[in-house]
């Protein structure tokens, strides 16, 4: 894959060629391990009250999977 973030409130991170997410179809996003992994790092390294959310997955169709980290 292919990582790219882009700084602010909220931080961007864009996952493109999404290995854990290849050749998967679905409804809704399929991400939830890199959310995790997301949210918890920042939660350890910016704020405990830090939110990852994502907001578009290539298994639904989006040209790669995005989070959106807020705190």
């Amino acid at each position: 894959g292919q990582f790219a973030a882009a700084a602010g409130k909220p931080t961007v991170f864009e996952l493109r060629r999404n290995p854990l997410c290849a050749g998967e179809h679905a409804e809704a996003p399929l991400c939830v391990w890199h959310a995790a992994v997301f949210r918890r790092l920042f939660q350890a390294l910016v704020s405990p009250r830090a939110t990852v959310q994502e907001s578009a997955c290539a298994a639904c169709g989006a040209g790669a999977c995005r989070f959106e980290a807020d705190w």
